[in-house]
């Protein structure tokens, strides 16, 4: 009984860790590195959820996504409600664009993806036979590239009217989610790779 309860608290106690990092890269310039000035920006705020999903697994993957999540909620509403494209992130936007969508597209994904991202480590694992660095690049890959296909998907089907979204989607693909998310896909996949080779993870916990 005492092993287990050690057990709980240093989980418990990593994921608070974990959590705290991720608040921080959500409202400091730590959770974006700017490619290029004005235009182009990798965020990184998604890489302390792929470590909490291989490192911890699928329950810490899904807690830390919806830290994320709310922690995006209050940086559109606050710090980021001047950006062009705040309204598709939070549904009270003062220009009135914004609706329940908003509100799905700031949480449903980055409570998603690191269930994606824990759930295909476990099974590449599997199938290469403890390859453990190259089942964590697979599973960073997957995981970010899911996420920016469900953000920029969900922005589509509730923002396809609105002329910043419809009327110049592919150039809003191309520059916001195609480089964006190329360097995101990047960043997840060699964390991914380095969370499980460096860290010494000995297996995920469901």
């Amino acid at each position: 009984m005492e092993k287990k309860n050690n057990k709980n608290t240093i989980f418990l106690t990593q994921m608070a860790m974990l959590a705290i990092i991720e608040v921080i890269f959500c409202f400091t310039p730590l959770g974006a590195i700017p490619i290029v000035p004005g235009a182009i920006v990798a965020t990184t705020a998604h890489l302390p959820i792929i470590i909490a999903a291989l490192f911890l697994g699928r329950r810490a993957g899904l807690f830390m996504g919806g830290v994320a999540g709310v922690c995006a909620v209050i940086y559109w509403s606050t710090m980021g409600i001047a950006h062009p494209t705040a309204f598709v992130f939070i549904p009270w936007a003062p220009d009135g664009r914004g609706n329940l969508f908003s509100l799905i597209i700031s949480i449903a994904p980055r409570v998603i993806f690191p269930y994606i991202t824990a759930v295909v480590f476990e099974n590449v694992l599997r199938v290469l036979k403890n390859k453990r660095k190259i089942a964590g690049a697979i599973a960073g890959f997957v995981g970010t590239i899911s996420h920016s296909i469900m953000i920029l998907g969900l922005i589509f089907i509730a923002f396809y009217n609105v002329p910043e979204v419809g009327n110049g989607f592919l150039t809003f693909i191309i520059v916001w989610g195609g480089f964006n998310a190329i360097c995101e896909v990047i960043l997840g996949t060699i964390v991914g790779a380095l969370a499980v080779s460096k860290i010494g993870i000995k297996k995920i916990k469901s």
